[in-house]
């Protein structure tokens, strides 16, 4: 491909393309951005023209100069868009005069007198609505908080449910391990003291337990002990082992239930 090339002028400075480009050595970059090294302009314009592109020099101040081989067209194509979209969304400001001269005749001075109030009030209307689109954009803002808001809220009142139920139900199981140890220390003050003096030391031993029985079950298991079992039981001084679960038993009467000890 060949391109017409003219230096100087106004506007700014194209690139050298294919034959213009004048080093004796030049690093070239593919189409794809893969890099080819170090070559002449010569070999690498004639590969440029084997796959029907050109090639221009995009780092001239490089040593050595750095070309890339390209659609030359459709990069100053592409450059034009650009421009083109950075020029739309550009803002520019348009500044309007009016001269009033000592001597301006009367109905020179109305006109552009009507003139500048109209101007003034295209400005204003201008400025009204983009203070309106601002004020739809806040009260958007607003709303979107608000949501937040309420649903922080939510969440906090339902963690705050569920610390409040937790938190009586350890008050309740506090109450009841109270209730527990009271009801422990009332049966077993009822003990003789060289019960209570065996219990201690069994106690101390690992994996043991002593269960306090009051009617005719096991605390341990629940299940029903026999009449002789409950007869001697209620003869001995010391404790007794239950033929089911192996626990070993005291016999208290109460009338407050069972007490596992």
């Amino acid at each position: 491909m060949r391109h017409s090339y003219k230096s100087g002028g106004r506007g700014p400075v194209k690139p050298r393309v294919n034959r213009r480009i004048r080093a004796p050595e030049i690093r070239v970059i593919s189409d794809d951005g893969e890099q080819l090294g170090i070559m002449t302009p010569h070999e690498a314009l004639a590969m440029a023209e084997e796959r029907g592109l050109d090639l221009v020099e995009v780092a001239p101040t490089a040593k050595p100069p750095v070309c890339r081989v390209m659609d030359y067209g459709k990069y100053l194509y592409q450059q034009s868009k650009k421009a083109q979209e950075a020029k739309r969304h550009q803002r520019t400001i348009q500044v309007k005069e009016v001269k009033f001269r000592p001597k301006i005749d009367d109905h020179d001075f109305e006109f552009k007198k009507n003139h500048v109030i109209r101007f003034l009030k295209g400005e204003n209307k201008k400025i009204e609505d983009e203070m309106m689109a601002l004020l739809e954009e806040e009260e958007k803002i607003r709303a979107t908080l608000s949501t937040v808001e309420a649903e922080t809220q939510q969440f906090l009142d339902e963690r705050r449910s569920e610390i409040e139920h937790h938190r009586a139900r350890n008050e309740e199981l506090s109450r009841q391990l109270t209730k527990a140890q009271d009801n422990y220390r009332s049966c077993f003050s009822r003990l003789p003291d060289t019960m209570q003096e065996q219990y201690r030391k069994i106690k101390g031993v690992r994996g043991t337990a002593v269960c306090v029985v009051t009617d005719e079950t096991c605390p341990g298991c629940s299940s029903i002990l026999t009449p002789q079992f409950l007869n001697e039981l209620k003869k001995r001084t010391d404790v007794l082992l239950c033929d089911n679960c192996g626990r070993m038993l005291v016999f208290v009467a109460a009338d407050d239930g069972t007490q596992a000890v």
